[in-house]
């Protein structure tokens, strides 16, 4: 099992890619951005989530962001 800083630390790392991705600096990210702050809509939370959830080798409610 994942402990709780694990987790955090890859949500960090993906966020990081995502906001990357989109041309925003890392440092957009901290405990209380919100998403779309990030790049993060609809679709990108969808797939965090299946990526999450298959790097914790379960399935996770796509709706638990929301």
């Amino acid at each position: 099992m994942r402990t709780a800083q694990e987790i955090r630390g890859w949500l960090i790392a993906h966020l990081a890619e995502l906001a990357a991705r989109d041309g925003k600096p890392a440092a957009a990210l901290h405990d209380g951005a919100v998403f779309r702050e990030v790049g993060v809509d609809s679709l990108r939370a969808a797939q965090l989530i299946a990526a999450l959830g298959a790097w914790l080798g379960r399935e996770l409610d796509l709706t638990m962001l929301y």
